[in-house]
Formats: C-alpha cells, structure tokens, sequence
C-alpha cells in the first residue's frame, strides 16, 4: 500500500518565504537600475556627435601622433582615425579621455589623408575631419639605411640601428649553390642597435643580401655583396690544459678547471667551483687553448640545479694573451680584453623565481661572439665579477670555443 507522507506547515509557509524574498530582491534590482545613483545606460538614438576639432601632427618615423579637441557630447564612446596603407584599410581608436592617437605604418615619406571621426555609443560617427601627415623616414629606410655587411666566421655580420625602436624583421639571404639568392634566416627585433652572425657557409665566395620588413608588408631596398667567409671550427678540447697564475682562485677537491671541458654537464660533477678561502672578487682561471686561435665566438654552461642562482656566473670577462707574466697581474701587460659578457635570464633578473623558458635557454648554453678585430691567442682567462647569488664563490659547468687555428 502506499504511504503518505504527512503535510509539514511549517516546511511550506518556509519554502514559499523564501520564494517571496527572491521576487523582492529582483524586483528592487530592476527598480534600481533606473535610479540615478548607478551607471548611466545611454539610449539608442540616430543623433551623431560632434566631430573632434583643432587638430594638430607630429610627425615620427612611419607615422604621426595627431592631437585634437575631444568633443563634449555626453555619450561619446572613442575617437577614430582611418586611413590605407599599401591599398588596406586600417582603422585606430582612441578613448574619449585622451586627446591623441597615433597612426603608423607607413612605407615612405609622401602625404598622407586621416579622416578623424567620433563614435558614440549608439555608433553614430561624425563627420570626418581630414588631417594631412607626412610621415617621417620610415624604420625600415632608416634601418636598411644603416646597414653595414661584412664577412665573418662561417658567412657574414650584419649590423644596423634602429633609432625609432620599431618592431621589425631583419631577412637574410644567401646564394645557393647555383648562385641563386634564397632565404636564409630572419631576425624579430626592436632593439636600438643590433648585429647578427648568419653562419653555416664554408670559406668560398658568394653572395650575401639582406633587407627589412615590416608587419604592414612595407620593404625596404636589398643590400648585396660579395664575401668569402672566414673559416670556423670548434676547437679541439684535448689540446686545452690548466695554467694556474698568481690571483687564480683556489677549487673545490675534485672540482679542478679542466672540468670546463670535460663534457660533462651536470648538477653533481663535472663543473669548476672554487672555495672562500681568501677570495676575493674579481675571481679568476687560466688555461691554454694548445694553439694560437683566431676566435670566433664561444658557448657557457651553468651548473644545472642552480640555474640563475647560487654561484653561477652573472658578469664575467674573458682575456687573452701569447705570454702570460708571472706575475698573475692582469694589468700587468700581457693580458688583452677580449668581451665582457652578462649572463642572460629570459624571464628577468629576479632569481627567485627560474621558468621553463629560462631553464631550456640555459640548457643549451649561452652563447657569445668576440669581436672581428680580437687579437689570435692562446691563453684564456675567465675573469668573475658577480655570480647570481651575490657571493665570493665561482662555478661553472662547460665552456667552448670555436674560430681558426693560426698555429
């Protein structure tokens, strides 16, 4: 048989007070949203704005930043620039709290015609008031404009300036074995000043080209020239030695200099690490290459577990010299500065904190070149300035080196 359960009273008037209580509360919301206390909701309506007045241009490098009276409609949402660039139509906002915007883009130096407008929030758009720029030297003129190529290990350098600091693309190109110019690499960069090594060519002529581009499609002339590449090779490790001088700081047993060559990258062996017994900054090592090299560039391995902490090195220098005094005294004479090199933390100088991205970065090494004008040598001298913990110790898991043996 069925059963029934028995009417509670008070579970009913209960649940039907709470339904009461909801409808109140909405009920009062949607009262509210007509009180002058909260946000203004502007009505739909077909009345355009005012157009922005009194416009004035400065002129920059691809572009202008144009200045202008906001006008004072009381539902305004932005004011809009638009304008073509190479036969596509761009479109800029700015807030109607700012009086400027800037447009860019532009590949040349010609006049160009910006329509100002208003939009409201009912996207009415005023009347256009048309402003006339004249770009300035576009980045990619002025960076093509700087170029400077010249042969180098393995292929060629490329350096330019990029005074305006715009983002663009740096395209090298190379010949093939036909004699055909193909693409060969490309730079992403916004830097002031910039340089790069393309590499990979052996020491035969050929012709070498580069140019710009930006992310409107504008280009730039192509710089040409003929180079023969200098030759390039990873020097033998087995020809390293240990050539300890005065001021070179006492190691860790087991920790010796030659483990900067061992090929041994590891947390836990393998890595050069000096001790504090009277260290003082800068701390320093020798060691002979085993024949006079013309360098080229060289690679840097931090001691896993630590990356961008604990004694890794942070600022260094690496001197050279044929003949090293007795004296251990870099300024002694026979010593030459060869770089002065940071250690490079994708994510940031912080050192609390070490991301994927820095890890895979130092994973594979930091690499640096030496200058085209660096004398041959054949004693190395890595000089530590500050590690990444701000102590007196050193360490470090790997180097090597790569250029043309001399003899």
């Amino acid at each position: 048989m069925k059963k029934f359960k028995p009417f509670n009273i008070f579970s009913f008037f209960s649940r039907k007070m709470k339904e009461t209580m909801i409808i109140i509360v909405v009920f009062a919301i949607l009262v509210g949203c007509d009180s002058e206390d909260t946000l203004k909701q502007f009505p739909l309506d077909n009345d355009a704005p005012s157009a922005p007045s009194n416009a004035t241009v400065e002129n920059t490098s691809g572009g202008a930043i144009i200045t202008y009276n906001v006008p004072e409609d009381e539902d305004l949402l932005y004011v809009k620039a638009t304008y073509e660039i190479n036969g596509g139509g761009r479109v800029t906002k700015s807030s109607p709290y700012k009086n400027t915007l800037e447009v860019d883009g532009f590949g040349d130096t010609k006049e160009y015609k910006i329509e100002l407008r208003s939009v409201d929030r009912s996207q009415n758009e005023s009347e256009p008031l048309i402003v006339s720029i004249h770009p300035l030297t576009p980045p990619t003129i002025q960076i093509y404009n700087s170029f400077e190529m010249q042969a180098s290990f393995g292929g060629i350098k490329l350096t330019w300036n990029n005074e305006a600091k715009k983002d663009v693309i740096i395209c090298l190109v190379a010949a093939d074995s036909t004699g055909t110019l193909v693409d060969e690499d490309q730079v992403y960069t916004s830097a002031k000043d910039g340089s790069y090594a393309l590499r990979g060519f052996d020491n035969t002529q050929r012709e070498f080209a580069a140019y710009v581009r930006d992310r409107w499609d504008n280009y730039s002339d192509t710089l040409k020239g003929i180079f023969t590449p200098w030759f390039e090779e990873e020097l033998d490790k087995e020809n390293f030695e240990e050539y300890t001088l005065p001021y070179d700081a006492e190691v860790l047993s087991g920790c010796d200099v030659s483990n900067i060559w061992d090929d041994v990258i590891s947390g836990n062996s393998g890595f050069w690490h000096t001790t504090t017994a009277g260290t003082e900054l800068p701390i320093m090592c020798t060691f002979s290459l085993g024949h006079k090299t013309k360098l080229s560039r060289y690679k840097i391995w931090q001691r896993p577990l630590f990356y961008y902490t604990h004694n890794n090195p942070k600022v260094w220098e690496l001197w050279g010299s044929n003949a090293p005094g007795s004296s251990g005294a870099l300024d002694d004479g026979t010593w030459t500065k060869l770089v002065s090199n940071n250690s490079y933390k994708p994510s940031g100088e912080d050192n609390t904190t070490v991301t994927n991205e820095d890890s895979e970065y130092a994973d594979n090494g930091e690499e640096f070149e030496f200058p085209l004008d660096a004398p041959a040598i054949k004693y190395i001298r890595f000089v530590m300035y500050e590690n990444w913990s701000g102590g007196n110790i050193a360490e470090v898991a790997e180097m090597r080196f790569w250029g043309e043996i001399i003899e």
